[in-house]
């Protein structure tokens, strides 16, 4: 019984050990991702986010006209 009991806790620290290294790998997957993101995202001029803004404003503007 002790036995199982020992294998049980080293099985544990295994499984933690391995998912605590796929949290990682995939924390600094997503952080690629997001840096990669923000550089297209500021690609992109910053005059075509404000006819996104005036768009957006004028459809919110007619919808309380209505």
């Amino acid at each position: 019984m002790k036995m199982l009991l020992k294998l049980d806790k080293e099985s544990d620290a295994m499984n933690r050990d391995r998912s605590s290294t796929v949290l990682k790998v995939l924390s600094r997957k997503t952080t690629v991702l997001r840096k990669n993101t923000k550089q297209k995202l500021s690609g992109v001029s910053s005059q075509s986010i404000n006819v996104f803004g005036w768009i957006h404003k004028g459809t919110r503007h007619v919808a309380s006209n209505l």
